[in-house]
């Protein structure tokens, strides 16, 4: 969990305080499950995910010394194959698309709707749309 989630966000935290363009937008991977209550049978991506969520608000602390911004997705579930095989009776219609979640990244980088610096925002599906709501 840690090699999947947890390290490549510490180095993406450490890249954008070296070179990440003035006004620029880093965007971390959180969990919605792992950001509302403990998830104690999920331990080791618990505290990978936790350990996202934390780079993420240390980063934003730190962002105005590198003038970018510091964002956090929680997606409920993302559909992707190995989601679908380890949760094989869910509705995948109340997953999050990687299309849908890069056009709403894409809207921010360009200017849209951007949430304020260190904002954590929950992905809910609806309608088969994504819906951000900003915690």
């Amino acid at each position: 969990m840690n090699e999947v989630n947890l390290y490549p966000s510490l180095l993406a935290a450490h890249l954008a305080t070296k070179h990440l363009s003035p006004g620029g937008l880093v965007a971390f991977t959180g969990a919605a499950s792992v950001y509302k209550e403990p998830q104690p049978d999920m331990l080791g991506y618990s505290l990978a995910k936790s350990g996202v969520h934390y780079i993420a608000t240390v980063l934003a602390e730190k962002a105005q010394e590198f003038n970018g911004k510091v964002v956090t997705i929680l997606p409920e579930t993302i559909d992707t194959a190995t989601n679908r095989s380890a949760m094989p009776t869910s509705d995948f219609k109340t997953w999050a698309k990687p299309e849908q979640i890069g056009e709403l990244l894409l809207g921010w980088v360009e200017g849209l709707n951007v949430p304020a610096n260190g904002s954590f925002v929950l992905l809910k599906v609806k309608n088969g749309c994504i819906q951000p709501e900003f915690v």
